[in-house]
């Protein structure tokens, strides 16, 4: 809601300029367009500043888990390399990128907020390798989860895991035991961490029948250490961020210009059909990506899908307006969009006003589903009642 402020700054003043023409009016509105544009840029630093915040603070760990678990399913990273981060982030005892030790010898327990994130994190893959449902898994089955997860543990050091944790002697562990071995490997010094595709494999009682075909890890990173995974995960994000760059501003002019084309061959207002069509293109990976998570139906991944929404919402209101701002101070264009601010302000408030409840049922679901096309019939109408 605050990051409407400026929207009231350039459309509130300019309701009162009068002019004959339209370079009188853009005359009028060009200090209140560069106030309106210092206020969506410090909007932006703002927010920007305050995710920053949040994820120091691991306000986010729940989208931060959920991404793990994709990343968990599709076996892009070892198992290593997935918790690499998060145990040197927030495991204090950590004193050396190289481990505590050897599996033998370590003695070490995973702080309370590492636990938390291998506890949640690993019950993916727990409970697809514990074949019989029994909630606890045998050493065969678990020699399997760490060849498919590219970890060359030893014959002796799974025995050495299993006498540790297996405190019942049963040759079965329960999924505590099971998450406090997986960070014994983690943290240990094995030589999983340099080691080449044919040593990754665990040669002896792995069962060989599982019929389910693993995703394989990429050849870029399989032979990586922890370390050198998480550096070449953040390249290959920038790669792709600069792609992404590159086509947004290759593809958006000629984009514009198609929708006005269209406009003018089923001869309707350009304006009808940007405000179909673009909000559906510029916001496409938020909207599958929150459609993704909300599927899943945990408590955990709605919030995640929410925070993906309210950050598109967040970065339109800040960022994409300072662009619009700019356009009109620095290009003297004028602001002639009152049906438009007011649609836009309106449906924000309604929305604000809808989310204060903390249950969300599926009326208000259909409510907020029909503020879409209902906007737009409040811009028709404010059109003709001479708005424009």
């Amino acid at each position: 809601m605050f990051t409407t402020i400026p929207y009231f700054l350039i459309q509130v003043p300019c309701s009162y300029l009068e002019g004959t023409g339209s370079k009188d009016i853009a005359s009028g509105e060009k200090k209140y367009a560069l106030i309106a544009f210092i206020v969506c840029i410090a909007n932006f630093v703002a927010y920007m500043a305050i995710h920053v915040k949040a994820s120091k603070a691991d306000e986010q760990k729940l989208k931060r888990m959920e991404v793990m678990k994709d990343l968990l399913r599709a076996g892009t990273l070892s198992l290593s390399g997935l918790f690499q981060n998060v145990i040197q982030t927030y495991d204090d005892r950590l004193s050396s990128k190289d481990g505590y030790g050897s599996i033998s010898t370590g003695e070490h327990q995973p702080s309370a907020k590492v636990f938390e994130y291998l506890r949640s994190v690993l019950k993916v893959a727990y409970e697809k390798y514990d074949l019989d449902g029994s909630g606890t898994i045998g050493k065969s089955e678990f020699k399997v989860f760490l060849r498919d997860f590219h970890e060359n543990v030893t014959e002796n050091e799974v025995n050495t895991l299993f006498s540790k944790y297996d405190t019942d002697g049963s040759g079965n562990i329960d999924y505590d035991e099971f998450v406090a071995a997986c960070y014994s490997i983690i943290t240990s010094t094995h030589p999983s961490h340099s080691s080449t595709d044919a040593e990754r494999h665990i040669a002896s009682n792995v069962n060989e029948d599982d019929d389910e075909e693993e995703e394989e890890m990429p050849e870029d990173i399989a032979n990586l250490s922890p370390d050198e995974q998480q550096r070449a995960i953040k390249k290959k994000a920038f790669f792709m961020l600069a792609v992404g760059t590159s086509l947004v501003l290759l593809f958006s002019d000629p984009m514009v210009d198609v929708m006005q084309e269209i406009a003018v061959r089923v001869n309707i207002s350009p304006f009808y059909v940007s405000f179909v069509l673009a909000p559906l293109a510029s916001n496409a990976s938020e909207v599958i990506a929150s459609q993704y998570y909300a599927a899943k139906k945990t408590s955990k991944t709605i919030t995640v899908s929410f925070s993906a929404l309210l950050g598109a919402a967040a970065m339109n209101n800040t960022f994409c307006l300072s662009i619009f701002m700019g356009l009109i101070y620095f290009r003297g264009l004028a602001w002639q969009y009152t049906a438009e601010t007011v649609a836009i302000v309106t449906v924000q408030l309604l929305l604000w006003f809808m989310t204060r409840e903390s249950l969300m049922t599926k009326n208000g679901g259909l409510v907020v589903l029909s503020i879409f096309p209902l906007s737009i019939v409040m811009v028709y109408v404010l059109e003709k009642m001479g708005y424009d």
